[in-house]
């Protein structure tokens, strides 16, 4: 619930989606949640989660995501762990598939987790804080217990109250999905484990767009990307829709073993590597025309007319007819038309920049 924390996130999936999607639904508790949060938890904590929300709708604001996002309610049909969920788009043999991995989940996890034991205020609880190397933070629970209980007893007790309540959120999450025809994002490792029991869903068009690894755009943040879209709306509708077009021709020709992240690499390989080659080869190839026109025939001042041709700076007097009367220059000017113009542009340019912004 730390507010640094809850941000690392929201970067981690948006950027993951606005290459492609408009809208994501965020869910999250509603003010019935809060409530009953307020009445089970110390009033400090309530207060930190309270400003942990508040900071994270305000950087929401800050970098532009606010018009993108939907924001629902977190429905959790039960906390009495996987084997009681109720859902619609959740099938009871997905559901014994998650609760079967209750033991080896928690013996697999055992080894690394540690524990802080507290008074509870009561002597017949306690209250437990568990760590663990892929756990975000830490997780507490109120534990009725005895005081003849080991350490390692709590240990467990505590790995099985985790379990219980991470299964049942990645299912709750998962229904909500389904009902919305989503894909679903997740950037906790654990619930990872429970999502790899489940049958991989078909092949469709916006899960194959969600698993199109991106490594081209690493290294920008979700403000710079949105404003690049933004700024950039018309290559990127022209991206969107060949990209669209290149999954719906996947899709069709794909056997009934294809699995969306298959057609999801097949893409970037086939079609994303390539067309950005191509648009990088095109474009040094056009500076060595403009390079080489713009030296031709203008004596001392060709080198200013190179200068200002290449960085945007205005070129005054003269030298700005004769510099377009070039015949390679002019075949500059249409070559950077047709890259413009070109399918995968928008994605070359916003490479671009997540390329320099590393470099910075």
């Amino acid at each position: 619930m730390n507010a640094g924390c809850m941000k690392n996130m929201l970067e981690t999936l948006f950027t993951r989606a606005w290459y492609y999607f408009d809208k994501i639904y965020v869910v999250g508790p509603s003010a019935r949640h809060l409530l009953i949060f307020r009445r089970e938890e110390p009033r400090a904590r309530f207060d930190d989660v309270i400003r942990s929300y508040f900071e994270l709708y305000s950087h929401i604001q800050e970098i532009g995501a606010e018009q993108y996002l939907t924001f629902r309610e977190k429905y959790t049909p039960s906390q009495d762990g996987p084997g009681y969920f109720e859902a619609q788009f959740v099938s009871e043999n997905e559901i014994r598939a998650v609760a079967s991995m209750a033991a080896p989940w928690i013996e697999s996890m055992a080894p690394d987790a540690t524990i802080t034991v507290e008074s509870a205020g009561d002597d017949d609880w306690v209250r437990i804080e568990l760590r663990h190397p892929r756990l975000r933070g830490s997780y507490k629970f109120n534990v009725q217990s005895e005081r003849s209980l080991t350490e390692d007893a709590l240990r467990l007790h505590a790995l099985n109250e985790l379990f219980e309540s991470q299964s049942v959120a990645v299912l709750a999450d998962l229904n909500f999905a389904r009902m919305n025809e989503a894909p679903l994002g997740s950037v906790t490792e654990v619930h990872g484990d429970f999502l790899t029991q489940l049958p991989r869903p078909q092949p469709s068009e916006l899960e194959v767009a969600f698993n199109i690894p991106m490594p081209f755009i690493e290294g920008l943040s979700t403000k710079e990307i949105l404003r690049i879209r933004d700024h950039e709306a018309a290559s990127f509708e022209v991206f969107r829709n060949a990209l669209r077009q290149a999954i719906t021709e996947r899709l069709k020709a794909s056997g009934n073993d294809s699995t969306s992240e298959d057609i999801a690499l097949d893409i970037v390989e086939d079609l994303i590597i390539p067309a950005l080659a191509d648009i990088e080869n095109k474009l040094d190839a056009a500076l060595r025309l403009l390079k080489r026109g713009s030296s031709v025939g203008l004596a001392a001042g060709g080198t200013v007319a190179t200068v200002g041709l290449l960085t945007g700076f205005p070129i005054a007097g003269p030298l700005v007819g004769a510099a377009l009367a070039l015949p390679d220059v002019r075949n500059y000017f249409n070559a950077r038309r047709e890259i413009e113009s070109s399918d995968l542009y928008f994605l070359w340019n916003i490479s671009e920049k997540s390329m320099h912004a590393s470099v910075d």
